[in-house]
C-alpha cells in the first residue's frame, strides 16, 4: 500500500489488547487477498477490508478498517460483499451500511452542505436507512463502487458455524478498535463519517466496538480457522469448476454514451452475456472474461473506453502467447474442470491457451443456437444443478 503518515494514538494502551491486535494482524497476513468477490472460494466466513493508506505498527501494510459477517444468511458471504461492491451503475446504499457509510463521507468531505445530508448528522436521506436517493446524490453510488475497487482490498477467513463466526465477529472488532496502536491516518475518509463511532475506532464499524476483547480460547480457535483457510484453492474448489464467459458486442457506452471507465462485469450488457454472467456467479469457484482486445480478465478488470474488436479479426484479437501467459499468471490452469461460454471462435481460443493443461474442458452450449443455449442456461440456474455439457 502507499505510504502515509500515521496519526498519533489517541486512545489509552490496554497491553492485553495490543497483544491480541498484534496476533491478529500477524494472523490475517498469511492469508490471500482480494479484489472482488468473486475471488472468494468458499461460501461462509468473516472478512476483513483494508484501505489504501491505512497503516500501523501493527500491520506495516495495512491495517484492518473493516470487520464484516452476513449473521443470519447461511452460504452468504459473497453475496454479503457484493452488497457492499454493488455494480458500477447499479449500487444500493441501503443494502450495505458500509455503503452508507462511505458515500456520507464522500459527500461531507466535497459538499459538506449539500440537501441530501439533512441539518444534522444522519439526518439527510443519504445517510437514512431505506430512504431513497436523489438526482443530487446518486452519482454517489458510482464513486463508492469506484472507491472499493480501487482503494480497498480484503481477507476472508472461513467459518461455518454461525454462532462462532457471530461471536469472533464481535470480539475481533472490539479488539481491532480499542488498540491504541492502530489508529487511523490523518487523511483517513472515515474522519469525514457522520458516525461518531466511526470516528472514534477508526474503522468502518459502529456495532461492537466497545463490547469485550477476544480471549486467549477464541484467539487460538481463530488461528486454527486462519489456518484452514490457506488451503489451497485448488483443493478448496476441486468439485467447483472456473468458468469463463465471452465478452458481447453490446456494452454500456451503447446506452450512455457519457459512461466513463467501467468494470468489465457491468461493462457487457447483451442478453447473452447476461444470462451467461449469471450462470458463472451462480456455479463458479472463480469466473473471468474472455475479452476479444483484453484478453482474460477479472470481472472487476475497469475498462477505460468503448472498443469494437473481434476474435474473428486476427489483427486485433490477442495473441496466443499472450492468452497463455495470462492463464499461467491469472492461475486458471489449476482447475481441475472448465466450462467456456462462448462462439465458435471463443471455444477455439481457449481451447489453444489450455492446451496442455490438465484441467478438462467443457462446453455445455455447444453447437446450441443462442436462444436455446440462453433457455438451457437459465433452466440450469433454475435448477440450481450444474451441468458438465460438452466436453473438448
Amino acid at each position: 500500500m502507499s505510504s502515509m503518515t500515521i496519526a498519533p494514538s489517541r486512545r489509552r494502551r490496554n497491553q492485553p489488547c495490543e497483544a491480541a491486535c498484534r496476533e491478529i494482524h500477524r494472523l490475517l497476513a498469511r492469508l490471500p487477498t482480494y479484489q472482488s468477490p468473486n475471488q472468494v472460494p468458499f461460501a461462509d466466513g468473516l472478512y476483513f477490508f483494508y484501505e489504501e493508506g491505512e497503516r500501523s505498527g501493527h500491520g506495516p501494510n495495512g491495517r484492518v478498517v473493516r470487520v464484516g459477517n452476513h449473521p443470519r444468511a447461511l452460504g452468504g458471504l459473497v453475496q454479503r460483499l457484493r452488497n457492499h461492491y454493488g455494480g458500477l451503475k447499479t449500487g444500493q446504499k441501503n443494502s450495505s451500511i458500509f455503503r452508507i457509510y462511505l458515500g456520507g463521507a464522500l459527500l461531507r468531505r466535497s459538499a459538506p452542505h449539500i440537501p441530501c445530508l439533512g441539518s444534522k448528522p444522519g439526518q439527510g436521506h443519504w445517510e437514512r436507512q431505506h430512504a431513497k436517493t436523489c438526482v443530487r446524490c446518486r452519482p454517489t453510488e458510482q464513486e463508492i463502487s469506484i472507491l472499493l475497487r480501487s482503494q480497498f482490498s480484503f481477507r476472508c477467513v472461513a467459518i461455518t458455524d454461525r454462532a462462532a463466526r457471530n461471536r469472533l465477529e464481535a470480539r475481533l472488532t472490539a479488539t481491532l478498535a480499542q488498540c491504541g496502536t492502530c489508529s487511523p491516518s490523518h487523511k483517513w475518509l472515515g474522519q469525514f463519517a457522520y458516525s461518531e463511532d466511526v470516528k472514534r475506532s477508526g474503522m468502518w464499524n459502529s456495532d461492537d466496538i466497545d463490547g469485550p476483547l477476544i480471549n486467549r480460547q477464541d484467539l487460538q480457535l481463530f488461528a486454527q480457522l486462519v489456518r484452514h483457510s490457506r488451503i489451497p484453492a485448488s483443493i478448496r474448489s476441486a468439485t467447483r469448476p472456473l468458468v469463463i464467459v465471452a465478452c458481447g458486442k453490446a456494452k454500456i457506452w451503447d446506452k450512455n454514451k457519457l459512461a466513463g471507465p467501467t468494470c468489465a462485469e457491468d461493462a457487457y450488457v447483451g442478453a447473452h452475456f447476461l444470462v451467461n454472467r449469471d450462470y458463472a456467479r451462480r456455479f463458479g469457484a472463480r469466473w473471468v472474461i474472455l475479452s476479444a482486445k483484453y484478453g482474460y480478465i477479472d470481472p472487476h478488470f475497469m475498462i477505460p473506453e468503448p472498443y469494437d474488436v473481434t476474435f474473428k479479426d486476427p489483427q486485433t484479437r490477442p495473441s496466443l502467447r499472450k492468452l497463455r501467459q495470462q492463464v499461467r499468471s491469472m492461475g486458471l490452469a489449476r482447475f481441475q474442470t472448465v466450462i467456456g461460454l462462448g462462439g465458435k471462435e471463443y471455444r477455439e481460443a481457449i481451447r489453444e491457451t489450455f492446451d496442455g493443461s490438465s484441467s478438462a474442458l467443457c462446453f455445455p452450449t455447444q453447437g446450441l443456437p443462442i436462444g436455446r443455449a440462453m433457455q438451457r442456461l437459465k433452466r440450469t440456474i433454475s435448477h440450481g444443478s450444474i451441468m458438465a455439457g460438452a466436453t473438448q
